[in-house]
């Protein structure tokens, strides 16, 4: 990227104004929060509302933080199927000299070497003479004769040479032709029951033939152009089960290992289409969530996977688009904050390792978290561990000069991760809730007092935990939950917030979920 590369504490701050001038408005936290969960992990679910917004996000975020992309100009690669007038050849080693092809599969192909500067030259000749892929390949070996600096018997693999000029022309024009956007907004079906639906698949009638979809394109695109963030939106993800469409994705994200997508004898690709595929490290995924009567809600196991943002709409939203009702301008963004693409994709793709106090803070508040859920359990693995303290280093480098004290964004950071991965995992009826919700209510409206001291200390940590538990004892199971008097504002407001509105959801029915109250 030729663009000099911003730091990243300029970033809300500077996609905040440019979406405001897109017409969209969105809360500056809620903002900071999204980011961070990208740079935390590259799986995020957006939930809430119809029509507040979360498609609109992802979509004006990937156009702002890239330029569109072109695909790369090397059509040789191992396993590349190369086209001729008869047959399909089959690039079986490339390097920066010559290129060997096979003219089919199995251990009896025939293999032939040839250099790349003579493509080149039967390239430029069928350039200059306007050649078409009817032309004979004799026709184009004549002229390419009259100037050659190969042998006679290199240029006698005619049908190999005009096949594969014919290639490298196609890739560059492809290359200079309009380019490709570095999203894709993918709407989930309600069939969607395998992995297909994502992947794709290879065509049992004809096996030279590969199903591609949308989402499979974006993800080679993403592993040719891996200096730039690639977006798959995964539009209403809850249409259908996520582990009956997504399971390969959920595992690749985990083990890093790579999904088999069909099998060759020799490792040739199909369309294009390789025998396995990494989850290339600049792609990031990003679902929608609408919960109606039409949808699912998702298990455990993806949300322990996500990070969940709730979209909510604000007044100050309403009477924005009121004052003037017009469609938010997604293109106007395109590439404006591609300046941090580089710095963005680096911080998603490093350790972020957190320095004190910022580290004793998130230890001592996750390990009370959990003692407060243990009781009823509902405790959280290490995973959820690990990934908050990521998001919390996340969100202290998108923190802007201006904020307030490191402690204050740490205890925010704290926040958010209580909203979008504790909170998530909570559904069930008053008798599994009522505990859980109580305890960390108790957690998130009582002041916690840290120390001075470096490293610091939670001075009040065991009325803390103390409180909790007597707030989750059965003898107060099933009483509605009175307002506390604060004093001053809560630690965690936000959760708290959810947290009320869960309980209310539950007094009135008996039954709560994260994504429903």
């Amino acid at each position: 990227m030729n663009q000099a590369q911003s730091p990243l504490s300029a970033l809300v701050p500077k996609a905040l104004d440019d979406f405001r001038a897109a017409g969209f408005v969105i809360d500056g936290n809620l903002l900071h929060r999204f980011v961070a969960s990208l740079i935390t992990k590259r799986f995020v679910i957006l939930t809430g509302q119809t029509g507040s917004g979360k498609t609109k996000l992802a979509q004006l975020f990937a156009n702002w933080i890239s330029e569109p992309s072109r695909s790369t100009t090397d059509p040789f690669y191992a396993g590349a199927q190369i086209r001729s007038d008869r047959t399909t050849y089959i690039v079986h080693a490339v390097d920066h000299i010559s290129i060997e092809f096979l003219n089919g599969p199995g251990p009896d192909a025939i293999r032939v070497v040839l250099p790349r500067d003579l493509i080149q030259e039967w390239a430029r000749a069928i350039a200059s003479q306007a050649f078409t892929r009817q032309t004979p390949a004799r026709t184009i070996r004549v002229s390419v004769e009259n100037r050659t600096r190969f042998s006679p018997q290199l240029n006698s693999f005619e049908t190999h040479l005009k096949a594969a000029a014919f290639a490298q022309i196609e890739a560059e024009r492809a290359y200079f032709g309009p380019p490709t956007p570095t999203y894709r907004i993918v709407p989930v079906g309600a069939d969607w029951t395998t992995t297909e639906h994502v992947l794709g698949y290879p065509d049992a009638l004809d096996h030279g033939r590969y199903v591609r979809t949308p989402a499979l394109d974006l993800i080679l695109q993403a592993t040719a152009n891996p200096g730039a963030p690639h977006f798959l939106i995964l539009d209403e993800m809850n249409m259908s089960h996520v582990e009956r469409y997504f399971s390969d994705i959920l595992s690749a994200m985990e083990s890093g290992e790579p999904i088999t997508l069909h099998t060759s004898a020799d490792g040739a690709s199909r369309d294009g289409v390789p025998t396995t595929i990494e989850l290339p490290s600049n792609l990031l995924i990003i679902g929608t969530v609408n919960v109606d009567e039409t949808t699912y809600l998702f298990s455990p196991k993806v949300l322990d996977r996500a990070n969940s943002i709730e979209f909510r709409t604000h007044i100050d939203q309403l009477s924005a688009f009121l004052g003037d009702p017009s469609a938010v301008k997604a293109r106007s963004v395109s590439g404006q904050g591609a300046a941090f693409a580089r710095t963005f994709l680096d911080a998603a793709t490093s350790q972020l390792p957190l320095e004190n106090p910022a580290r004793t803070i998130v230890e001592q508040e996750l390990l009370l978290l959990f003692e407060a859920l243990e009781a009823s359990g509902h405790e959280f693995g290490i995973r959820t561990a690990a990934e908050a303290a990521r998001f919390t280093g996340a969100y202290l480098i998108l923190a802007t000069a201006a904020s307030a004290s490191a402690r204050d964004a740490v205890m925010r950071a704290i926040d958010a991760q209580i909203y979008q991965k504790i909170l998530p995992r909570l559904n069930g009826t008053r008798g599994r809730l009522d505990a859980p919700l109580r305890a960390l209510r108790h957690l998130c409206e009582t002041q916690h007092e840290w120390s001075d001291t470096t490293p610091p200390r939670l001075l009040n940590r065991d009325r803390l935990r103390a409180g909790a538990r007597e707030a989750a004892s059965p003898r107060f199971s099933g009483l509605k939950e009175e307002p506390v008097a604060l004093i001053g504002l809560p630690p965690f407001a936000d959760s708290l917030g959810k947290i009320e509105r869960m309980q209310r959801t539950l007094d009135h029915s008996g039954f709560a979920s994260f994504a429903e109250a």
